[in-house]
């Protein structure tokens, strides 16, 4: 009787698995089966190292961010409030994390992609920031 598991056929050793990684053909099919194995997430780093180059060579790596769960500053899961509060009030480099937000929000948006969580932080984020600024008088006060 054949197994019907998700990933039941997947090899045990890591090399088998990098190979695999490797051999997939380089196209959306190959980008499927890539991120349905779940190789990126493999307990194993040359596993992980492959499955990211792959990625790269497909001309994809750009739609994803890698997240290291170990690091010592990963926050986890956080409530939205608490999100949209740090979002509201951090800025880097490139410029500050609610334009970031809203500019992927709205690039989303024209993809026709609408993220319900995404438009609440959104949300909690523009209510902080009007807030902070004293904007909140302003806005109930206009006409």
């Amino acid at each position: 009787m054949r197994n019907t598991e998700p990933h039941s056929n997947r090899s045990s050793r890591p090399g088998v698995r990098r190979s695999a990684v490797q051999l997939l053909p380089r196209g959306e099919a190959g980008l499927a089966a890539l991120l349905e194995s779940k190789l990126l997430d493999d307990p194993n780093a040359q596993v992980r190292l492959q499955s990211l180059l792959t990625l790269a060579e497909m001309g994809h790596g750009d739609r994803l961010a890698v997240v290291d769960r170990n690091f010592p500053a990963y926050a986890g899961r956080l409530p939205l409030e608490q999100v949209a509060d740090t979002l509201a009030r951090a800025a880097g480099h490139w410029g500050s994390s609610a334009q970031y937000l809203f500019r992927t929000v709205s690039k989303l948006e024209e993809s026709g992609i609408r993220d319900r969580n995404l438009w609440r932080i959104q949300d909690l984020v523009a209510r902080q920031i009007i807030a902070s600024t004293g904007g909140a008088q302003h806005a109930r006060s206009s006409p």
